[in-house]
């Protein structure tokens, strides 16, 4: 199947995250875009998770302009624990720890300039 969404504009609210969730779920894998990945079960306090949601969170990052802009206003969505089968869901995490989870893989996936104990660029 082919993804059935239109992203010609940033999506916002809920309402707009529930349409999305259901065009993955009537989707295929290979219809993950440059602007939209979907990883069926990643826990994001374990390295493995870490690794793979940081990794696409980069490659989203590593767009160029003009080719991020052709979707959704040039945003970029990631969705954990969902896939074209089915709503799996993920654990419940404190976001703070979260970001301290993903920015510690961002060197492993090739981010060199994040500084591990700010958490950004210096």
């Amino acid at each position: 199947m082919t993804l059935d969404f239109i992203a010609d504009e940033p999506i916002v609210g809920l309402a707009g995250q529930r349409e999305l969730i259901r065009a993955v779920l009537n989707a295929s894998s290979a219809d993950e875009t440059r602007w939209l990945e979907w990883k069926s079960q990643h826990d994001v306090s374990k390295a493995a998770g870490a690794f793979a949601v940081s990794k696409a969170i980069l490659g989203f990052a590593n767009r160029l302009p003009d080719v991020a802009e052709q979707w959704a206003g040039g945003h970029a969505y990631l969705l954990v624990g969902v896939d074209e089968n089915a709503i799996h869901g993920v654990a419940t995490h404190d976001v703070e720890k979260v970001d301290g989870w993903l920015t510690s893989r961002f060197h492993e996936v090739g981010c060199p300039c994040v500084d591990q104990k700010h958490g950004k660029c210096p």
